[in-house]
This record gives structure tokens, sequence and C-alpha cells, in this order.
């Protein structure tokens, strides 16, 4: 397997102050878990444009990539060694359309995601609180 085939990307995408989560559908790996946009990225894509593909084709939403936020390295459940890399996103417009492989979505304040999020995102939402509280978009 490439490394490529093996590199993903996920998109912390902001609007009004709030964030993006969606939720596996039911036939999904892992149903009924939230989680933010993103995916694999294709032979010779770069990574941003990687990221604005998934998030498209996840939410029909188009993005401007603000940052990266993180970069770690796991193995899944079935043995896949994974490269990671987490970016924070802003949305164009809050027009959402959900593919088949997620349920439901919801544009959540950063308490309600460390509340619905999987841990493994934690890191990323203090990276977020601190630069919206530095930014001014939200007071905690």
């Amino acid at each position: 397997m490439s490394f490529m085939k093996k590199c993903a990307v996920k998109g912390f995408v902001v609007m009004e102050g709030k964030l993006l989560l969606i939720q596996r559908s039911d036939s999904n790996r892992y149903p009924g878990v939230w989680e933010i946009p993103g995916g694999r990225l294709e032979e010779k894509e770069s990574i941003e444009n990687g990221l604005k593909r998934e998030i498209y084709e996840e939410v029909g939403l188009d993005v401007t990539v603000l940052f990266p936020l993180s970069a770690h390295h796991f193995k899944r459940n079935d043995g896949q060694e994974i490269h990671m890399v987490s970016f924070l996103c802003k949305a164009e417009n809050q027009e959402i359309n959900l593919s088949n492989e997620h349920k439901n979505f919801v544009w959540a304040t950063l308490e309600e995601s460390k509340k619905l999020l999987h841990k493994e995102y934690l890191p990323d939402l203090k990276v977020i609180s601190d630069w919206f509280l530095k930014e001014g978009l939200i007071t905690l």
C-alpha cells in the first residue's frame, strides 16, 4: 500500500463560532459515532485539495483551509496504519448535503463538541478553543 493511500485528512469546519459534527450512518463502520468530515487522500492529490474534496463529498460544503491543527500516526483495529492530519477550516455557507456515509449533522458549540466527539479529538478542540479565544469569536 502506498503512503498516500495511508494518509488521511480531517477538517474541523467552523462557521459563526460553531463546529460541524456529522454522525456516521448505521450501515457504516462505527455506526452512530459523531465525527468530523474527512478521509483518505487520492494518489498525487495535495493535502489541501484532498481535504476540500472529502469535505465536499461528505457534507456538500466548500471550505477555506485555515491552518493545520495536528498530525499523528495510528493503527486501526483492522491493522491498517494511518497517517492523519487535521485542519481548521471555515465554511463558506451552512447548507449541508450529507452523503450516505452519514445520517445526521449538527453545528455544535465547543462544549457540545467535547461531549459528542470521541476523546481522540479533544487535543484539537483545545487548539481550536485557544484560537477562538485569541480571535475573539467566542468567550468561555
